[in-house]
């Protein structure tokens, strides 16, 4: 009877095996995983553009004179005090913020900017719109997506 040799290890062709496979499945998943992310970032996007334009239709209902988009107007500062002529991110949704409209949220986190009222393209009319900001793939300056008069979210890539 011979003996078993006493084999401890892997040989280094069974690890270069292995490596390879998992590089293989590393590039291969790659593409779907950076997918999935955007994907994330545009639909948390999305919902604030959603709670931006709802925020917006309660101060019109509030204040029917009174103006957000482009600039605060007398009826804005009137409507919510001093704090509405505060645009803490650079965002005319921060008067809704400022006015207790909407909640605080992190702009620094968002590729976009967004607007209160007026139209990006996909909607002719709409209570808030976005527009991307990065020279890159979805959020690139063309893309654009706002909700209309109805509450209905449209964007420049589908056409919804």
């Amino acid at each position: 009877m011979a003996a078993i040799p006493n084999k401890n290890g892997f040989t280094l062709a069974e690890l270069l095996v292995v490596m390879v496979i998992l590089a293989l499945l590393a590039a291969v998943s790659t593409p779907f995983i950076k997918g999935y992310m955007r994907d994330a970032e545009n639909g948390r996007a999305k919902s604030a553009l959603i709670q931006i334009a709802e925020a917006y239709k309660n101060f019109k209902t509030d204040y029917p004179n009174a103006t957000i988009s482009g600039q605060v107007t007398a009826e804005s500062r009137g409507a919510c005090g001093d704090n509405a002529i505060s645009y803490k991110g650079g965002n005319e949704a921060d008067v809704l913020v400022n006015c207790k409209y909407l909640r605080p949220i992190k702009w620094s986190k968002m590729k976009y900017t967004f607007n209160v009222g007026g139209s990006c393209g996909a909607c002719s009319v709409s209570h808030a719109s976005m527009t991307g900001t990065d020279s890159g793939g979805d959020y690139a300056s063309p893309y654009c997506a706002c909700v209309d008069e109805y509450g209905n979210i449209k964007d420049s890539l589908s056409n919804q």
